[in-house]
Formats: structure tokens, C-alpha cells, sequence
């Protein structure tokens, strides 16, 4: 951990720990990753441009692979 870096404890449900845990699998990231990942998008108000590519790029790889 940097000096840049702050540690905390997060308490969450266990089906958001579930949903968290797949999302962090399919995106090859490690919980924390994910979830500063998600954190950041919302923060800074990109939220919706980033499900919306999740989204198309999801519409792409299904299109290609029927």
C-alpha cells in the first residue's frame, strides 16, 4: 500500500458480495479494483457511459457468436 492509498472496511449484504465477487471475475479484477472501479465511475458521473459500453461491447461479442 502507497502513502496515496487509504485502507477501509466495507460491510455489505452477501448478494451484493456475490454480485460484486462475478462482476470482479468477469472483468479480471480483484474485488478492490472493481469496486474502486465502480465507486469512480459514479463519482464522477461516467456510470452510464461505462454500462452503456459494457452493454455494446456485450452486443458485439453476442453478434459474433451467434
Amino acid at each position: 500500500m502507497t502513502e496515496s492509498e487509504k485502507r477501509t472496511q466495507v460491510r455489505m449484504p452477501a448478494d451484493v458480495h456475490e454480485l460484486l465477487t462475478e462482476r470482479a471475475k468477469q472483468n479480471d479484477r480483484s474485488m478492490n479494483a472493481e469496486l474502486v472501479r465502480i465507486l469512480k465511475e459514479v463519482l464522477t458521473g461516467t456510470a452510464e457511459k461505462a454500462a452503456f459500453e459494457r452493454g455494446r461491447l456485450a452486443g458485439i461479442e453476442q453478434a459474433m457468436n451467434p
